[in-house]
């Protein structure tokens, strides 16, 4: 009987000194295996197989595990593995063991194929990672890739991309600074760099800021793409947004108030509103928001609007938008559409809007706040839009009054009550 000879070789790549883990996150390793037999018919009990292992300096990952007997000759086989790697981990080589043999015409498992010892000690670093010819007489290629990983936060189902409003994207890959770079597209083909997020591994954005505040307008309804490139070229994964003017929260509220009753008439109405511009910096006037109006027609043609900014004292942060507009005479069959837009041109802090209010000229208009738990009033808005506040105390007993005026908030009336105490 004859002896069975297994050829066996181990690979081992040594890496240098990389910067992985600076920031927790993940990055995907996908292992690419392209074999094909240089000759004869394997299979028939005898061993044939690859195994590729990524070894981490706390422990090691098995990144492709593959039988590859049964494959004919010339056959050219694809394997292909993804594996996610928390970016703590610290990659310190990668192994590849394997075995080939072939049933022998007079019986026995044997030949002489062996593995090369041409591959030299490379690099196992993000980017792509390439090693030809791993097995003599073999045509194979193994390509080893480090794919950031992009993560949207905090958005939900939304898939909008805001003209005003910011959303966060952000990259969960944990590879060094110097690895965060952001690009776009229009058409997912051609991709523009985005210079002012680089070294950053998340966005705080909209649509203007990526694509400037000139012809934003012009790409409403329309994709955008956003994506991550690492250094050799590896990408992200691709994130398609919708350009709109407003986020899916403005959105939703705008839909509903377009299907409403609300159809207001030609003639004046007053538009009323606070705003707080959440700021370090004290203000004597809030410069970066403001309330406009606007009417279009069904194709999207504005022909009437005005743009309200806040005046007058800074109350406990808030200052109010006070406006008239005078509507025009509008022709229904047109299916015209009013719009109201509560705009922040702040891109570094966040603007607060509260009590908003759209009424005739020549109404009056009054407003009251309960608590959902109480039922208890704890705010009246007057015609001016300005709050009367309601303290009570523990027993449910009113013990104060607050009101708010042009130069502050003050106590207007306060009642105390106790119950004598018998000896």
């Amino acid at each position: 009987m004859k002896k069975i000879i297994l050829f066996i070789f181990f690979i081992f790549l040594l890496s240098s000194s990389l910067a992985f883990g600076q920031n927790m996150g993940s990055y995907r390793v996908k292992t690419m295996l392209y074999i094909s037999p240089g000759g004869g018919n394997y299979g028939d009990g005898c061993r044939n197989d690859v195994n590729i292992t990524l070894v981490y300096k706390d422990g090691i990952v098995q990144a492709l595990s593959k039988n590859l007997s049964g494959i004919s000759r010339g056959q050219n086989t694809y394997y292909e593995s993804n594996v996610d790697v928390l970016a703590n981990r610290v990659p310190d080589k990668i192994q590849v063991k394997s075995s080939r043999n072939w049933k022998r015409t007079i019986g026995g498992c044997g030949g002489n194929g062996s593995f090369n010892d041409d591959l030299k000690e490379g690099t196992f670093a993000f980017c792509t990672n390439t090693y030809n010819d791993i097995v003599r007489w073999w045509n194979d290629q193994l390509t080893i890739t480090n794919v950031p990983l992009l993560k949207i936060k905090d958005t939900g189902a939304s898939t909008l991309l805001p003209i005003n409003d910011n959303i966060i994207i952000e990259s969960d890959i944990g590879f060094p600074s110097s690895e965060y770079n952001w690009q776009y597209s229009l058409n997912a083909t051609t991709w523009i760099d985005l210079p002012q997020f680089s070294g950053m591994p998340s966005l705080n954005t909209n649509a203007a800021i990526i694509l400037g505040n000139t012809n934003v307008n012009s790409y409403v309804n329309k994709n955008i793409y956003i994506r991550q490139r690492a250094t050799c070229n590896a990408f992200s994964n691709i994130v398609t947004y919708i350009i709109k003017r407003y986020s899916q929260a403005n959105q939703a509220a705008l839909d509903e108030l377009s299907n409403s009753s609300f159809m207001p008439e030609a003639g004046k109405y007053i538009v009323s509103g606070w705003v707080k511009e959440n700021v370090a910096q004290q203000q004597i006037t809030y410069s970066q928001s403001n309330i406009s109006i606007s009417i279009a027609n069904g194709n999207g043609a504005s022909f009437y609007s005005e743009t309200f900014k806040p005046s007058g004292a800074i109350i406990d942060g808030w200052q109010r938008i006070l406006g008239i507009i005078e509507i025009p005479a509008i022709v229904a069959e047109n299916n015209p559409s009013l719009e109201i837009a509560l705009n922040c041109t702040n891109t570094t802090a966040d603007c607060y809007f509260d009590d908003i209010r759209f009424f005739p000229y020549n109404g009056n208009l009054k407003s009251f706040v309960y608590d959902e738990d109480t039922q208890k009033l704890m705010a009246e808005l007057d015609e001016n839009n300005y709050a009367s506040f309601y303290e009570y105390d523990l027993e449910g007993g009113l013990v104060r009054v607050k009101k708010e005026t042009e130069k502050g908030v003050y106590t207007i009336q306060e009642t105390r009550s106790n119950s004598p105490k018998r000896e």
